[in-house]
């Protein structure tokens, strides 16, 4: 390692992680809404330093993958990082942009997948430099992802003996076994001791008479009784008006009641939440309890499907289990379609004010121009096909189909559908090989359309 006076020290709590470079390593100015940090090294060496949530679903190299659009890996091989008292092995590889060459470093920690992006340059000093950089890593909480909840994939549950259905996190647990017999299903994440989440679906025999206002008012008098202050929030469940009751115990646990009785059932949907005030999870529970519902049967298709929710604005759809989900550093997120991973489906919400910060002589007033800045400065050839604006819903929307070569020397037709939301812009985006789109759309791309909901 090199004297105290020729390091500096580079911390972001954001994405929890720290490390020591040569104090000749300059760090360039960030811009709004970019999440990647660029260093030039004393030997005019660009490095590139990049921090993303990494999706329970997807695995590091699909999101390499995705990010780089499959590059062809070269030189692959492992690389030590220092974690303090743990050491960990990044992948290394190198590969072609375009005519630059690049060495790309990867590893993960705590959810979270960092990315190195290094210009090749022939240097007998910088390898050494850079892994005295790796060496000094260490890790904390990453505050990213510790960031207020604003969009969720879930499963179907469904229950053939009670004809239960409802959504639930796809990175939540089903439990198995109950210690209570009137609990039809719980689904649950602990992230070690420091927060937890958990639905609770439970069942009790009524009199048929029982109505759900009755049964709220039941519930109303257990909560009344236990001595605990509570809040209340009429809702729709299930086609049937509820009220919502939501109280804090002692130890600060907080939870939702949603009493909802039908012929002689009464269901009680329990939600609770323990040190996870920094999700904001309510917008999350509206959204399970709301899906909850009784029905005879349920399609395996539908099973097996994945059910998509951003809260606000509030986008809803329904996806197969052909794809995989991964992240997007600049808020996007992707699904990538398994059969084929050179098509996908994206949902890409983005604050206009701060699209604007970055280019403050650029008129933009939606998504789909702040794409067609981004190709004109990559100097992708493109050709817009046809546009036209739709209803989905009650809401007029924005669509755009356009061909040009947005995946390395392919050509690629993109389908853009798009709408503002006070100063958010939401992009829904389908992409596939031109000689492919027809037929991806076909499979799965118009089943996305047929769901959806805005």
């Amino acid at each position: 390692f090199y004297s105290d006076s020729m390091v500096q020290q580079f911390n972001d709590e954001n994405l929890g992680i720290s490390f020591e470079h040569l104090s000749s390593w300059k760090q360039q100015p960030g811009q709004p809404g970019v999440p990647e940090i660029a260093f030039i090294t004393g030997e005019q060496i660009v490095v590139v330093f990049l921090g993303v949530p990494l999706s329970p679903t997807a695995t590091p190299d699909q999101v390499i993958n995705e990010m780089l659009q499959n590059p062809a890996r070269e030189n692959e091989s492992l690389v030590k990082v220092s974690s303090g008292e743990t050491e960990k092995q990044a992948n290394s590889f190198t590969t072609k942009l375009g005519n630059e060459e690049l060495q790309f470093i990867h590893f993960q920690h705590n959810k979270m997948l960092y990315l190195l992006q290094i210009q090749l340059k022939k240097s007998n000093r910088f390898p050494k430099d850079l892994q005295n950089m790796l060496d000094s890593v260490t890790f904390t909480k990453p505050a990213l992802l510790r960031q207020p909840v604003t969009s969720v994939n879930c499963k179907t549950f469904y229950s053939a003996d009670e004809h239960v259905k409802i959504n639930y996190p796809s990175d939540w647990s089903p439990s198995s076994t109950f210690s209570n017999p009137e609990t039809i299903a719980k689904f649950s994440i602990v992230e070690e001791e420091d927060f937890s989440l958990s639905l609770t679906i439970s069942k009790q025999s009524l009199p048929l008479s029982v109505t759900t206002p009755e049964y709220c008012t039941l519930v109303q008098n257990h909560i009344c009784k236990s001595g605990l202050k509570y809040s209340e929030q009429k809702r729709t469940v299930s086609d049937q008006e509820t009220i919502c009751f939501s109280t804090e115990n002692a130890k600060g646990t907080k939870v939702m009641y949603t009493p909802i009785a039908v012929e002689g059932r009464g269901y009680l949907l329990i939600c609770k939440s323990k040190n996870a005030d920094f999700l904001h999870p309510k917008n999350l529970f509206d959204v399970l309890v709301s899906s909850f519902s009784l029905q005879e049967s349920i399609t395996e298709e539908e099973l097996a499907s994945f059910r998509y929710f951003n809260f606000s604005p509030y986008i809803t759809f329904s996806i197969s289990k052909e794809f995989t989900l991964a992240g997007d550093p600049m808020g996007a997120t992707q699904f990538t379609y398994t059969k084929n991973p050179l098509c996908s489906f994206t949902v890409f919400p983005v604050d206009m004010t701060q699209i604007r910060q970055m280019a403050p002589h650029v008129q933009m007033s939606s998504i789909y121009d702040f794409m067609r800045l981004q190709w004109d400065a990559a100097q992708l050839p493109y050709q817009i096909q046809s546009e036209s604006k739709v209803k989905i819903g009650k809401r007029e929307v924005s669509q755009v189909v356009t061909r040009g070569i947005f995946l390395p020397q392919t050509e690629t037709t993109v389908q853009i559908t798009f709408f503002n939301s006070n100063n958010i812009s939401v992009g829904l985006i389908w992409q596939a090989p031109s000689t492919n789109f027809m037929q991806f759309w076909k499979d799965e791309g118009a089943a996305i359309y047929r769901t959806l909901s805005v």
